[in-house]
């Protein structure tokens, strides 16, 4: 589970630098609010069975959130303070009693201030009024969004028509290469979890071989 050791401001940072690299030169200076859907719990078929559960990677990485049907507001401008400190609002869903009797509930509102790098934490009932005062703060504003794909989760119709009530246009053409392009660049922590994997995956091989040759030099003196 992430907790604020894992440095999702510095990863929406970075992810929003690349972005501005990649717009216009007189798109540059506009405010820039990224809408984002995590990924929701999956089933089996037509059944209740719950599938395991992995947060879409592009969520994770801005967020550190696990929680499934979690949403994320992101805001950025620059030549103002959200040039050096962007706005990160995370909207976790709320526990409800099915949650308690079946499977693990999200975390509280609290528990997940004290868990998540983020401006604000609220439900997502509360993301609708989020848009709002957003597009009423930062008129002329690029909103961004992942590409509409199988590959990503689908963000709700009930918050996108907020935008275009406003006649805000929402563009799929800059942040998923900008994610890229951040994604890229590893920090401390990022290259202390390689190093981990690639240790593990080393001493996997070293075992695989040793007992492969064991198996060999056995058949050899048997033959």
């Amino acid at each position: 589970m992430a907790t604020k050791s894992y440095p999702a401001s510095q990863h929406v940072l970075k992810t929003f630098t690349k972005l501005i690299e990649l717009l216009p030169a007189t798109e540059q200076n506009k405010p820039q609010i990224v809408l984002l859907a995590g990924e929701v719990t999956p089933f089996r078929n037509d059944t209740d069975r719950e599938m395991p559960f992995r947060q879409e990677s592009n969520f994770f990485y801005l967020t550190g959130c696990k929680v499934p049907s979690s949403y994320a507001l992101l805001t950025f401008q620059n030549g103002t303070s959200l040039a050096n400190t962007p706005s990160t609002q995370l909207f976790i869903p709320k526990a409800e009693l099915a949650d308690l009797m079946w499977s693990v509930p999200p975390p509280s509102l609290e528990e997940a201030s004290a868990m998540y790098d983020s401006t604000s934490i609220a439900h997502p009932a509360a993301l609708p009024d989020a848009i709002q005062e957003h597009v009423k703060a930062f008129p002329g504003a690029v909103v961004h969004t992942l590409p509409t794909s199988p590959l990503f989760p689908k963000i709700a119709g009930e918050y996108t028509a907020v935008f275009a009530a406003a006649n805000v246009n929402i563009t799929e053409d800059y942040l998923l290469s900008a994610l890229h392009r951040a994604r890229l660049i590893k920090d401390a922590e990022e290259i202390e979890l390689i190093r981990r994997a690639n240790a593990i995956s080393s001493r996997a091989h070293e075992t695989v071989m040793r007992v492969l040759g064991q198996g060999v030099l056995g058949q050899i003196t048997r033959g």
